[in-house]
């Protein structure tokens, strides 16, 4: 059942600038104690990724941990890295932790 034109129970204004987005927040709280709590077994894990399965999994958790300044596409093509380079940027990425 949607808002029909003029009704006075839709908020034009939006949520304000600045003010977090609450389900975000909670979402991110949520993935942060899971994380804590299963650290040894991601670790463990981790150990046994390729190292391209490695970096795919960084590409795919960094929009959760670090902010978006800008949605930039970026295009890689990891298929044509050799393990050896794969290995390399996935340490690099490790270190800048």
């Amino acid at each position: 059942m949607g808002f029909k034109k003029g009704d006075v129970r839709i908020n034009r204004q939006g949520r304000p600038k600045g003010k977090p987005n609450l389900i975000t927040r909670d979402l991110r709280d949520l993935l942060q104690n899971f994380c804590n709590r299963k650290y040894e077994d991601i670790e463990r894990d981790w150990k046994e990724l390729t190292p391209r399965e490695r970096v795919q999994t960084w590409i795919g958790l960094l929009p959760y941990v670090t902010p978006r300044l800008q949605s930039v596409e970026q295009k890689s093509d990891l298929d044509r890295l050799s393990d050896e380079q794969l290995e390399i940027l996935a340490n690099k990425l490790i270190s800048k932790l």
